[in-house]
């Protein structure tokens, strides 16, 4: 029944054209003929339009056309109607606290620890012992105070002609200090006992030696060198 409620309401207005066309057309040579034949097919086309037209004041009147479109809305609905999705409601979240005002801690001048006289003297007297093997004469004389106790009461400038000689005639030394023991005998003055290795590429000399260093403002100066017995 509702596929005949929409031919119905497709096939009137189709009929109706029909019907006019058929009546706009101009009359042919057998004009009696003619017009008994569109006699026939009005008569026709009316009963088909009045049968249309019962057919479609009987549906709507008892509801079926509504119906129909009724259950095609809600199957077209259903079918692209997408499942809603629930969302948590939003917990209200208290602020943070500030952060607590701290005062700035006063920054001193960074912790050194002091250098004792004793590491501080040997210390020294290891880089007097590098620049001896490194035949840096000039380094090597630098490390000897002005009031050196000089050797058979040679002259600072004898000594000092000496010492150059023969430091630089060799073609290579190797000094070592080996097992020091360092003394502080005064405030500002320290005595180191070692074992010295010499060697050169024509000698090697092994003995012990004695030395005394004492502060000059802020450096260590040797100012006795002699061998212990």
């Amino acid at each position: 029944m509702p596929t005949t409620a929409l031919l119905a309401h497709s096939k009137l207005p189709a009929l109706q054209l029909d019907l006019q066309k058929q009546l706009s057309k101009p009359p042919r040579t057998k004009p009696s003929t003619d017009s008994d034949g569109l006699a026939r097919a009005l008569t026709r086309a009316r009963q088909e339009i009045d049968d249309l037209t019962r057919i479609r004041d009987s549906l709507l009147s008892s509801g079926r056309v509504a119906m129909v479109s009724s259950d095609a809305q809600t199957k077209e609905s259903a079918s692209v109607e997408t499942p809603r999705l629930t969302l948590p409601e939003k917990v209200p979240v208290a602020p943070l606290p500030p952060p607590p005002e701290v005062d700035p801690v006063p920054v001193g001048p960074l912790f050194r620890p002091t250098e004792t006289p004793e590491v501080a003297a040997l210390r020294t007297l290891r880089a007097w012992a590098a620049a001896w093997s490194a035949q840096d004469v000039d380094a090597y004389l630098g490390f000897y105070d002005a009031q050196f106790v000089l050797p058979e009461k040679l002259s600072r400038q004898a000594w000092e002609a000496r010492r150059r000689e023969r430091i630089s005639a060799p073609k290579a030394i190797k000094v070592e200090m080996v097992s020091p023991q360092v003394k502080l005998t005064g405030p500002d003055k320290v005595e180191i006992t070692y074992k010295q290795l010499y060697q050169t590429d024509e000698a090697k000399l092994v003995l012990r030696k004695r030395i005394v260093l004492t502060k000059k403002g802020k450096e260590w100066k040797i100012v006795s060198e002699r061998e212990a017995g």
